[in-house]
């Protein structure tokens, strides 16, 4: 299987850690659901939230940025 490399987002009140991982589509639905559930579960400003986002390389970013 195929990986792709994203980035996964842990949020609190007063830091964040970010760290990229690399994930086959059903380890990303996995995780996702995880991110999600910690995030619908926080119900109020300092605990946590996650995220997860696709890394995209740096030409895709600049590429994407300028035909927004």
């Amino acid at each position: 299987m195929d990986k792709k490399t994203y980035e996964i987002g842990v949020h609190g009140c007063d830091d964040s850690s970010c760290f990229e991982v690399e994930l086959t589509s059903d380890e990303f639905e996995l995780v996702k659901s995880i991110c999600d559930k910690c995030t619908e579960t926080s119900t109020c400003f300092c605990m946590p939230t996650m995220d997860i986002e696709e890394k995209l390389e740096r030409t895709q970013k600049a590429v994407s940025l300028k035909t927004t």
